[in-house]
């Protein structure tokens, strides 16, 4: 009887997400800041590590085919790198060299603007990675992933632990944690004060403080979710896990907002689009994406995350801090920074800037 209610119930899952044509939403409040998912990509053996290039496209890999695949609108892809060394994570650095976590090379690589790529870490005190998985990078260039087993065998595992490292902009390798079962995705805060990352088997997110020299304190407990993997913040402190639920969303303080469910079990997301306002996600053998609705998502088109408000008539703000950190551009309606409509201050103690913007770096518009 348990099988069969559970035929059951993936069959009216099935017949209900085929319907719609697209992810359906399940909320925990009244209104949600997004709209219906659109799968834009299929024929994969397993996707994952999306992100957005600012010229306009999507990388993502697909882990088991050993490639990186290249989506640009409308609905096209192509094999951006083979072999991939079975990558997972991906991500661009200041600079727009795509840094990777490979399973099978067991490496966290970089390939230059030339194509060259090279080795950023592969062991730890003279053992072997384990395979690292996915990867985030602080505004500092110092690097932070987290090296699960997942694509080794028991028996070749070298290290007696499954880590969360930093390689620091020198390229030094720091071991961060090794209390995890199963680390995974990992995501800042927009203040980079934080760093969340899910243990996946644990079914939870934990929280560190980010110490001025790099490493991490605390890790309780944030929010539990059902096996999640790779996840994104946006500019407002939102946290958006990819889970076996469909994309959970919650906010700075984790309260549900509301979970993105689609067809196929995601695996990670990124922000995407000339005002990052579209979420791109990976989902099995699939890449779909999502608009996003709120006018304070606060995501540029590199990724650098930035502070929208609506003010006076209405119309919407965002604030970039210029690269001096010495004054603080005001930008209306979308148009970019060091425009002729742009306000500048020298003053960031003005009225108009709370304490909390002052305390994060936005990059100057292009």
């Amino acid at each position: 009887m348990r099988n069969r209610a559970f035929v059951l119930r993936v069959a009216v899952y099935l017949l209900v997400g085929f319907a719609s044509g697209a992810g359906a939403v399940n909320v925990h409040a009244s209104s949600v800041p997004w709209s219906a998912s659109e799968r834009i990509a299929t024929g994969f053996q397993f996707t994952e590590g999306p992100v957005w290039h600012p010229d306009g496209f999507v990388l993502f890999s697909d882990v088991q085919g050993n490639r990186i695949v290249k989506w640009t609108d409308p609905n096209e892809t192509e094999t951006y790198r083979q072999p991939s060394g079975n990558s997972n994570g991906l991500i661009f650095d200041e600079q727009e060299r795509l840094v990777a976590c490979e399973h099978s090379n067991r490496r966290v690589s970089r390939t230059g603007l030339t194509g060259k790529v090279v080795t950023l870490a592969s062991r730890y005190e003279g053992k072997r990675l384990n395979s690292p998985n996915d990867i985030v990078i602080k505004s500092d260039g110092s690097i932070y992933f987290t090296d699960p087993p997942y694509g080794i065998s028991g028996g070749e595992q070298e290290l007696p632990f499954n880590g969360v490292f930093r390689i620091s902009p020198d390229g030094e390798l720091t071991l961060l944690a090794t209390d995890f079962d199963r680390p995974n995705g990992l995501a800042f805060s927009p203040d980079e004060e934080k760093l969340y990352i899910a243990d996946t088997t644990g079914g939870h997110i934990r929280v560190f403080d980010v110490q001025p020299d790099g490493t991490l304190d605390g890790g309780e407990q944030f929010v539990q979710v059902p096996n999640p993997d790779g996840m994104k913040v946006d500019g407002k402190g939102k946290l958006y896990v990819a889970s076996a639920s469909g994309v959970a969303v919650f906010s700075g303080t984790g309260e549900s907002i509301g979970t993105i469910t689609f067809l196929q079990q995601p695996s990670n997301c990124c922000f995407g689009d000339a005002d990052g306002k579209t979420l791109f996600v990976t989902a099995r053998t699939s890449l779909y994406r999502i608009r996003l609705n709120d006018s304070e998502i606060g995501v540029d088109a590199k990724g650098k995350t930035i502070l929208t408000w609506s003010s006076l008539s209405g119309r919407t703000y965002a604030v970039y801090q210029s690269d001096d950190m010495l004054a603080w551009d005001l930008a209306a309606d979308g148009v970019a920074a060091k425009s002729g409509t742009t306000t500048t201050w020298t003053d960031p103690t003005a009225a108009l800037l709370s304490p909390e913007v002052k305390k994060r770096y936005y990059r100057v518009g292009e």
